[in-house]
């Protein structure tokens, strides 16, 4: 993590966390880390490109068949996982990627305990969350910073990233290297700011600064930003 930007984009950061928290408030995440480890990992699996009320209700269906007993579910076959998330985007392919990332931990940690995983260095725990199915840079990060791991990781999805573009605070990067960048000049940052800075900008994102439609007028940071639409439009 050792990619940083210079000072006047540093500062950008501050700049942007302050007036989106006087214009959103606190996010309820930014308290404190939220479910154990494995929890997330699951839940962030069957998250992607799903609406959260319908991830959420399947994540709670699967906990209830296996109350919580994750190798009942790497024992499943796909098909019957398939059927608890059924109403989830590519439950086929979620399925697949559980039962194959559950039996691979399982191997490692017969408990799915990973919670050696916050005395890694952020890249060498992200690496290694990497190797199974279903786990990208965003969900690596949202598994190290929004579970108890608590790690000091800054959570890079597709709204985020279209923020930081569209502000002119980063090029044409992939996730990992926004993520990269944001977490590496943030040295004083704490876990618990990565998540209110994450959350926040998210919000920006699905509710102003949507893919269809920048509402620059109602933007808080429209005075700033680089990539704001001239005034009329």
């Amino acid at each position: 993590m050792q990619l940083q930007f210079n000072y006047g984009q540093v500062d950008d950061i501050v700049w942007m966390d302050q007036t989106l928290l006087d214009c959103l408030g606190h996010p309820e995440e930014e308290n404190g880390p939220g479910s154990v480890p494995i929890h997330q990992l699951v839940g962030s699996i069957i998250a992607g490109r799903t609406r959260d009320q319908v991830s959420m209700q399947a994540f709670i269906d699967l906990l209830f068949h296996c109350r919580d007993n994750w190798s009942l579910v790497a024992a499943m076959t796909v098909e019957d996982i398939t059927d608890i998330i059924g109403k989830v985007t590519r439950p086929e392919q979620k399925a697949a990627w559980l039962k194959d990332t559950l039996q691979a931990i399982e191997q490692h940690s017969h408990d799915f305990n990973i919670d050696f995983l916050a005395d890694m260095a952020l890249d060498d725990a992200r690496s290694w969350l990497q190797n199974f199915g279903g786990i990208g840079p965003k969900v690596a990060a949202a598994i190290m910073n929004f579970s108890t791991l608590d790690m000091p990781i800054f959570i890079v999805d597709t709204h985020v990233l279209r923020v930081l573009f569209r502000f002119g605070l980063i090029g044409r990067v992939n996730t990992w290297l926004a993520c990269r960048r944001v977490t590496g000049s943030m040295r004083e940052w704490r876990p618990g700011d990565f998540r209110r800075f994450h959350c926040l900008v998210k919000q920006l994102g699905q509710q102003i600064c949507t893919a269809t439609h920048a509402a620059c007028r109602r933007c808080p940071l429209a005075d700033s930003c680089q990539k704001r639409r001239p005034k009329g439009w």
